[in-house]
């Protein structure tokens, strides 16, 4: 009888034992767990505790502890989060393996969600959003625009890039394609993106944009490169005038008004010139900002590239055909 009840002691030892080594970190909050639980199969990027993008899957179910010489790259194809550990300190998410498939594997919540401010709560967005995912080196990579009106919840929030800037993570009815599988949910970094009305709006979003990521100079943006924003079914240069055009005003390659006037040309502008679309961020006195696709291949920001003098347009120095432009801002 002393020997049956000194080894029932035992195996709840172990077992108890096993629990906290499940994962050493801060557990989710209960409500936010629930939440994942109910709602997973979700894709969903990491946005890692560390700054490198990178996080350690455990050894193994039976040492349940971060495997640290064996991390695995959070940028690229979003995983997707399977479910939540009783104990609410681990995820069981499903990533690429090392022979070209995906398995599922542990992770310690903390180095899957990073410095997320749990508050669960519902969350409609009462004006367009701009969704983003962590790629390598937790920099913000632009994938998406969610329209107003979108209900959703919040599970929290984190204040992430350069400037800091608050976001929400949220979890979303959206079909997303992910590690090889097609999930119902997505969870996702998202901030507001309000309508421009005036001239310092103007002037901040243009900064936002020139300083993405996604569309940063010498990004690659070439042949069948389609818009990340909207669904036109714009591609190459024109895919970079859509998405300049919703990303600033809401619009898309064929919003706001038309006219055949070079010398009208002035900011938020979409050009098209014979066989080529640019946009114009700003215009100073002759010479026009402008971002655009497919200009070999890649994106280009340029202060010097096009001009525009005597109402001809010319790019480094030569006439071009203007065909005409649409006027995005209209102050």
């Amino acid at each position: 009888m002393k020997a049956a009840t000194l080894a029932f002691a035992a195996l709840v030892c172990v077992v108890c034992t096993g629990t906290q080594l499940f994962a050493a970190g801060k557990p989710i909050p209960p409500k936010v767990a629930a939440q994942l639980r109910k709602f997973s199969p979700a894709a969903y990027m990491p946005v890692p505790k560390s700054a490198y993008g990178r996080i350690a899957p455990f050894k193994s179910n039976e040492k349940r502890y971060p495997e640290r010489n064996h991390t695995i790259e959070t940028g690229g194809e979003p995983f997707v989060l399977f479910s939540v550990s009783e104990d609410a300190k681990a995820v069981e998410m499903r990533i690429p393996d090392d022979w070209g498939g995906y398995t599922n594997r542990w992770f310690d919540t903390e180095d899957v969600f990073g410095p997320i401010e749990w508050d669960l709560k519902k969350y409609e967005m009462k004006c367009r959003h701009l969704a983003y995912h962590m790629g390598k080196k937790n920099v913000l990579e632009l994938t998406a625009s969610i329209p107003a009106g979108t209900v959703c919840a919040s599970l929290g929030t984190l204040r992430v890039g350069i400037r800091k800037t608050p976001h929400h993570l949220v979890l979303l009815r959206r079909k997303a394609k992910a590690a090889g599988m097609d999930a119902d949910f997505l969870i996702a970094v998202v901030r507001p993106a309000p309508p421009v009305r005036t001239r310092k709006e103007y002037d901040n979003r243009a900064a936002e944009l020139l300083a993405e990521h996604a569309y940063r100079n010498g990004r690659e943006w070439g042949r069948m490169h389609p818009a990340l924003l909207t669904r036109e079914g714009c591609y190459e240069c024109a895919g970079m005038a859509s998405d300049f055009a919703h990303y600033m005003f809401g619009g898309g390659l064929h919003s706001g008004r038309k006219f055949n006037d070079a010398s009208e040309i002035r900011d938020g502008d979409i050009v098209y010139m014979k066989t080529h679309f640019f946009a114009v961020v700003h215009r100073h006195g002759d010479k026009l900002h402008t971002i655009e696709g497919n200009m070999n291949g890649k994106i280009c920001q340029s202060t010097n590239r096009y001009s525009v003098r005597g109402g001809q347009l010319y790019c480094r120095g030569k006439k071009r055909e203007f065909v005409y432009g649409r006027h995005g801002f209209e102050p």
